[in-house]
């Protein structure tokens, strides 16, 4: 770029004849202001500013405007002190005149505003653009003169590229400039016043998101990855006009140095395309399927088996995805199994798409079941119904324990008519007696058996599980027949909570037996009486033992 030969000379400017330049910073700290302006106040303004003559601005829009406005010069450099002077109450100020070009007084005014107060985020923005659209400069050549990396100039001028909303918050303070970073990255105008929105609006107290908030925000809600895509990245034809994901700017991985904390290369920062992509290749499916003789669901018979929000069918739905495991078939899924029919066999699909966009091959659940009993997976019991891992799991589990239990009943069968016939060819009842003995004291109860070993002396184990064996081994050292034992534990048992009647097996027993149960149930009560009558003075003298006299009881007991 070569430098023009410029005429400079000072004067002693009257403040109304200048007019600040649109292309200058707009934003001052007024305390900033109020100290220079004492200071001009003491010392008067100690180094001139630069300004040009108005017949110099190019820009035929600016120049008609400051015109009118009766300017003869526009400030270059020294905005603060020509504020800060009319703060102060002067009339007039030093300059520096120099009519150069509205490329070089940008220029200018950039360098100044660098090497000085930091300038607002959106201003140094403008003037970053400003240069860059002039067309006599690029990126390389600004980060030389200002001395700072290219990434930082990048973001600069991204920043311009914020909805509305984001600017003002930024320029309040209400926008930190990293998030508006963040922002400013994402291609998609309608996404980005969503993220805006989300981010100002912030959590349940109001409060705005942080920066790793704002970020997870945007990765999470505002960015697609490209790995999961249901059309390919690489076609460049399925939309024309966005060209393929391999080699979009808007693909994280092509822009490495801007994405760097992503950390992901293969991510599209722009849904909106993402989703026009999705459509579009989703539009091929279904018309394939068509082609196919397959038949296609419309959107609301669609709606109606995927209810959710999570792409899985009704729990009511006639159909089986052909994606799901088949329960008949481990690691297999119903595609693979239907596969496995001759082609004139196979049942016919049918195509729907969830609501979130996913497309689905069915078949009904009762196709399903035929298939998986032709194919001898199944039997008609399992493939009834509801054919849902679940449910199936279920039948399964309910066969296998129902094959289990009659297999043992023909186990216990077999055992029975064995011991049966070893009893019938035994010549005496000693095995019978002990085996009857056995069966009498599994089929008791603890409180049972204590009484009847109390009943013979026994002392009896207070654990349950210790009882048993010692039961039968006290009975045998005590009972030559053990019959009799037997007989007597399991009447016990049948009768141990009788309350208002003798128990019927032993009105059946004294019946065999002839025995008087009515004579030996009064002696019972005639026995009672008298334990009661006998046992009541000793129930009187300790209720009296018991209750405290009173002070004339006891003189008069005296």
């Amino acid at each position: 770029m070569s430098t023009p030969t410029i005429t400079e000379e000072v004067l002693n400017l009257p403040l109304t004849d200048l007019i600040r330049s649109v292309t200058n910073r707009k934003t001052f700290s007024p305390e900033a202001l109020k100290e220079m302006s004492e200071s001009i106040k003491e010392k008067g303004v100690l180094q001139p500013i630069v300004a040009r003559p108005v017949k110099s601005i190019e820009d035929e829009a600016v120049r008609a405007a400051a015109i009118k406005a009766g300017a003869k010069y526009e400030i270059i450099m020294g905005e603060r002190r020509y504020r800060a002077s009319k703060l102060a109450g002067k009339t007039d100020i030093k300059a520096i005149i120099r009519p150069v070009s509205d490329y070089d007084a940008l220029m200018v005014q950039l360098m100044e505003n660098v090497h000085r107060e930091e300038l607002p985020p959106l201003e140094e923005a403008e003037q970053f653009h400003g240069l860059l659209a002039n067309g006599k400069t690029t990126i390389a050549d600004l980060v030389v003169k200002i001395g700072k990396p290219r990434l930082y100039v990048y973001q600069r001028v991204s920043l311009l590229k914020l909805p509305d909303k984001a600017k003002k918050a930024l320029r309040e303070g209400k926008l930190s400039l990293p998030v508006a970073l963040l922002i400013a990255r994402i291609p998609n105008r309608t996404v980005a016043e969503y993220a805006t929105t989300r981010i100002l609006k912030g959590d349940m107290r109001g409060n705005p998101f942080s920066l790793s908030e704002a970020h997870h925000l945007i990765l999470n809600e505002c960015m697609m990855q490209l790995k999961e895509a249901p059309f390919d990245t690489k076609d460049k034809e399925l939309v024309a006009e966005a060209g393929p994901c391999s080699t979009c700017p808007k693909r994280t991985g092509n822009e490495k140095e801007l994405f760097a904390d992503v950390g992901r290369c293969d991510v599209c920062t722009d849904p909106v395309c993402f989703q026009k992509k999705r459509e579009a290749a989703r539009a091929l499916v279904l018309a394939k399927a068509k082609g196919e003789g397959k038949k296609v669901l419309t959107p609301d018979e669609s709606a109606k088996l995927y209810p959710y929000q999570h792409g899985q069918l009704g729990y009511d739905a006639p159909y089986i995805d052909l994606d799901t495991q088949c329960p008949f078939a481990p690691r297999k899924t119903w595609g693979q199994v239907i596969a496995r029919l001759p082609k004139n066999e196979r049942p016919e699909i049918t195509v729907a798409v969830d609501k979130i966009g996913g497309i689905h091959e069915l078949i009904g659940r009762k196709e399903a079941g035929e298939a998986a009993r032709s194919l001898e997976l199944a039997t008609p019991t399992e493939t009834r119904g509801d054919l849902s891992p679940s449910a199936i799991q279920q039948r399964q589990q309910a066969r296998e324990t129902r094959e289990r239990h009659e297999r043992m009943i023909r186990t216990v069968d077999l055992v029975i008519t064995a011991v049966l016939e070893k009893q019938a060819k035994a010549k005496d009842a000693k095995a019978l007696a002990r085996l009857l003995l056995a069966v009498a004291v599994k089929a008791s109860n603890f409180d049972t058996k204590r009484r009847v070993s109390k009943r013979h002396g026994f002392t009896t184990p207070k654990q349950n599980g210790e009882l048993i064996p010692y039961y039968l081994k006290q009975a045998k050292a005590a009972a030559a027949d053990p019959l009799p034992f037997a007989l007597e534990t399991l009447l016990w048992q049948e009768s141990l909570f009788a309350d208002r009647a003798l128990p019927e097996i032993l009105v059946e027993a004294c019946k065999l037996y002839g025995i008087d149960a009515k004579k030996i149930e009064a002696a019972a009560k005639e026995k009672s009486a008298k334990d009661e009558s006998e046992a009541a003075p000793v129930k009187e003298v300790n209720r009296l033992a018991q209750k405290p006299l009173s002070p004339a009881k006891l003189v008069a007991s005296k």
